[in-house]
């Protein structure tokens, strides 16, 4: 996975870089630096990336977390 694909992804979900990193048990500044091809996305947490996309693909997504403009979660 690119860090182009990641972005598309992420932001494709509607969840923040801090989500992220809290679903996938990382730091945001880890999803920061994968993001920012500082960093090498390892294949564990490429799968992890994949099975979180998966899990909010089947959520309706007006029942998703959304971004908060402020960094934090909104309710849905």
């Amino acid at each position: 996975m690119t860090a182009a694909e990641l972005r598309w992804l992420r932001s494709g979900l509607g969840i923040s870089q801090k989500q992220l990193a809290n679903m996938l048990g990382v730091t945001n500044r880890t999803v920061i630096r994968w993001e920012a091809e500082s960093t090498p996305i390892g294949l564990r947490h490429e799968r992890a990336i994949h099975d979180v996309a998966t899990e909010l693909r089947a959520i309706p997504a007006h029942e998703r977390p959304r971004r908060d403009p402020r960094g934090g979660r909104r309710a849905a």
